[in-house]
């Protein structure tokens, strides 16, 4: 028997020596070798590098409207006016442009009352004090020393509400005076009166002697003629516009003739006879202050009030004025320039009367209808 291994046997016996190291060596032939992860264990991927943050955006705090440093005064005896009478309506229209135009303009008020000596040169020195580059005056009373304070500073730009212009004076402008169509007025109301009354006679108290005086009673004959043809006016006229009394006596005049609807354009008196004709229960046309809102007693025989309203042109003047484009020297009142009846029309007011009224005065501002008067002169024309 031979003692030598055939060689297929030898190498067979190779061959599994070699597979046998090859597994200790480089792991199963599954392919989990040394440095594989063992079953089971959760392999964790490498942290990732975060996304940049980005900050949140901070909103700049709101930043109030520039304020203006130029000041607009303003000087009347404002306080304890009448409403719808020159320095309230002025001071309403003041308030009004002001309150709307702030980053333009601070608005310097000054109440003549308000000052221990209630001198009204006192308080426009006070306001050319303050350096305001525009004062505004109201009030008819206060027209002296409005043109005496232009004079003086003529670095600064005056303003007279219901004052007489003065063409020499570059830095004074006014609205109202010689111009305003008072004819207009009492065309108006003489309308208004034609229109209500019941017994067809009316009553009129004026200035007697005056321009002033004739250019109302002839508006007003007018106006009363376009309304009612055939009625009957007794016209008293006045020598003193402050007697109170005689002006209150008025009222019980005109009822003796059985007057049932009087107008007054007589200044302080004729606002007492309006109020004593309105206590007797007397129907009322009330001129320069709004009566229905007034008068304490008879408020409810008030058919209405003629008035001059600067509110309704002051804000285009001191716009004007702080522009740069200055408005005429003067501005009369009249129904195309902030003349006009009250808002609203008493309760013995009927509807019809109320719109033939709101036909009438377009018609008188426009020209299409005519009063019938000179305004220079005051004449029939």
């Amino acid at each position: 028997m031979s003692k030598f291994t055939s060689l297929p046997l030898k190498a067979a016996f190779l061959f599994l020596l070699i597979i046998a190291f090859s597994a200790c060596a480089f792991g199963s032939i599954d392919g989990n070798g040394p440095n594989a992860t063992p079953a089971g264990a959760t392999s964790e991927p490498p942290p990732s590098e975060a996304a940049p943050t980005q900050s949140p955006t901070v909103e700049p705090p709101p930043t109030a409207p520039p304020v203006s440093t130029v000041t607009v005064g303003f000087v009347a005896r404002a306080a304890n006016a009448p409403a719808g009478s020159i320095p309230a309506l002025s001071l309403n229209g003041m308030q009004l442009v002001a309150s709307t135009n702030s980053a333009l303009f601070q608005l310097d008020l000054i109440e003549i009352e308000a000052l221990d000596s209630a001198d009204p040169e006192a308080a426009i020195a006070m306001a050319v004090g303050h350096g305001d580059t525009i004062i505004v005056v109201a009030g008819a009373d206060l027209a002296e020393v409005t043109r005496n304070a232009a004079q003086a500073h003529p670095e600064a730009t005056f303003v007279g509400v219901d004052q007489p212009g003065d063409e020499t004076l570059a830095n004074y402008y006014t609205l109202g005076g010689p111009g305003s169509r008072l004819d207009q007025e009492g065309f108006v109301a003489g309308a208004l009166a034609g229109y209500v009354t019941q017994e067809r006679i009316v009553g009129l108290v004026v200035v007697a002697n005056t321009l002033e005086g004739k250019l109302y009673t002839n508006g007003f004959t007018h106006g009363l003629r376009y309304a009612c043809g055939d009625c009957k006016l007794w016209t008293i006229e006045l020598e003193n516009t402050t007697d109170l009394e005689t002006g209150a006596g008025t009222a019980a005049r005109l009822k003796e003739v059985k007057a049932d609807v009087i107008f007054a354009a007589a200044g302080e008196a004729g606002n007492a006879g309006l109020e004593a004709a309105a206590a007797q229960g007397t129907w009322v046309i009330g001129l320069g202050q709004d009566e229905a809102a007034t008068l304490t007693v008879g408020a409810d025989k008030v058919l209405n009030s003629v008035l001059r309203r600067p509110d309704l042109l002051l804000p285009s003047v001191i716009m004007n004025l702080l522009a740069g484009t200055p408005p005429a020297k003067s501005i009369p009142f009249d129904l195309a320039n902030g003349l006009s009846l009250a808002s609203n029309f008493g309760p013995n007011v009927s509807p019809a009367v109320a719109g033939l009224m709101d036909e009438l005065l377009p018609q008188l501002a426009s020209g299409f209808l005519d009063t019938g008067v000179d305004p220079a002169t005051g004449e029939v024309r």
